[in-house]
């Protein structure tokens, strides 16, 4: 019973079959065409608008811009003269129309005033003028 491919090994035990593998050859590999990767193409997306470019002078105030404009403008003197200037300067156009609203706002704040006062006037002096006998 002999086989090509099996061998017996003796050892101190029992017998161990082990086949017998044949040697292996190198076999070249095919060298195939390398072809270039094609790059994916990314699926085209809506595109998304542009946010318009605001021009310097027409830059939006913060609602605190607001707030540190109306502070300023409380000041006696100093406040009356920014107002002026902010009013009339082109700068920036939302800083000069809050400037010309509140400038509008005082000067019929004034006049109402004057009113009033003149009112008051003349109500004191004809009852200053009344003689209870």
């Amino acid at each position: 019973m002999e086989d090509n491919n099996i061998e017996t090994l003796e050892t101190n035990t029992e017998p161990v079959v082990a086949p017998v593998q044949e040697p292996v050859t190198p076999v070249a590999p095919v060298q195939e065409p390398v072809q270039p990767v094609q790059p994916v193409q990314p699926t085209p997306v809506a595109p998304q608008p542009a946010e318009p470019e605001i021009p310097w002078n027409y830059k939006p105030i913060s609602a605190w811009g607001y707030v540190g404009y109306e502070i300023l403008f409380c000041i006696p003197i100093v406040g009356f003269i920014f107002m002026l200037v902010y009013a009339f300067s082109n700068n920036n156009i939302n800083r000069r129309n809050f400037a010309r609203s509140y400038l509008i706002y005082l000067i019929i704040g004034l006049v109402l005033g004057v009113i009033v006062g003149i009112i008051a006037f003349i109500a004191g002096y004809s009852f200053s003028t009344i003689k209870y006998y």
